[in-house]
Parts: C-alpha cells; structure tokens; sequence
C-alpha cells in the first residue's frame, strides 16, 4: 500500500510539472501536455482502482448446512449440535 501512495505522488508530481509546462508552451505543445496529463491522470485513477481491488479480503469457503436432526440417533444431537 506504501509503495502504491509512493507510486501516486510521483504521478501527481509528473502532472503537475506537465500542467506547467503546458501552461509555458504554445497552443500545440500545451495539446500534446494535456495529453500526457490525461494520461498520466487515467494512470493514477487506474492505480486507485487496483489498489482498492487488492485490499478486499478473499471469501471465505461455504461451510455446508448439517444434516436435518429427525430421530436424535442419525445425526446424533450431540454431533448435529456440534455442527451448528
């Protein structure tokens, strides 16, 4: 998770230093430095959605229902009780 918020300043710092160079620029070099800030910000929305998708936790297996407890003898109530 470090090394992802690490990996987005340095993306927030490379758009910034784009955005000004865009600002410095002529109409033609500020289009292609508007590219690369949308690239670089598609990048960093990227890098939010997988570093959300790597904190969720994996599902747990699905434990079977017990057996219906009918008679007491098969299951046993102590074994059923065991299994609820």
């Amino acid at each position: 998770m470090a090394s992802q918020q690490a990996e987005i300043e340095q993306l927030i710092t490379l758009l910034q230093a784009a955005e000004a160079r865009a600002a410095l620029t002529s109409n033609t070099n500020a289009q292609s430095a508007e590219q690369t800030a949308a690239t670089l910000v598609e990048s960093i929305l990227q890098n939010l959605g997988r570093s959300r998708s790597l904190n969720k936790a994996p599902k747990s297996t699905k434990i079977l229902d017990p057996p219906l407890l009918t008679d007491g003898k098969d299951p046993t109530f102590n074994s059923w009780k065991l299994q609820i």
